[in-house]
């Protein structure tokens, strides 16, 4: 996953947007100060949903500097988690794993919302 964020991962997102999932998005999962190995390690896992979130998002949300894409996943032990994967205009991305139901509905902000099915 590390190697594949360096090289940059180019996607045509479910809308038909142009999305590179980088170095930005790498650097956002290490550059956290406090984040153990383990925690980077699990969000390097986690590449997958991320790509994923920008091909079938259930949810765009759009702000004036960029779209957010959210896609919600069903855990294996119950429950839910999302991702949301924020694309600014020159598309490029950043990546968040959102842990609860409570999470994946604060994320729901924008000024315009589409769904896809």
């Amino acid at each position: 996953a590390r190697k594949m964020l360096e090289k940059g991962i180019k996607l045509t997102a479910v809308d038909g947007e142009k999305t590179i999932l980088g170095k930005e998005v790498l650097e956002h999962w290490i550059g956290d100060k406090n984040a153990s190995e383990k925690e980077i390690n699990s969000r390097l896992a986690k590449l997958n949903a991320a790509i994923e979130t920008v091909k079938s998002a259930n949810e765009r949300w759009d702000q004036e500097s960029q779209r957010r894409y959210l896609k919600v996943f069903r855990k294996e032990n119950g429950g839910y988690e999302g991702c949301l994967v924020a694309v600014s205009g020159d598309g490029k991305a950043r990546t968040y794993f959102i842990r609860s139901v409570t999470g994946i509905n604060n994320a729901r902000k924008g000024l315009s919302y589409k769904e896809f099915k």
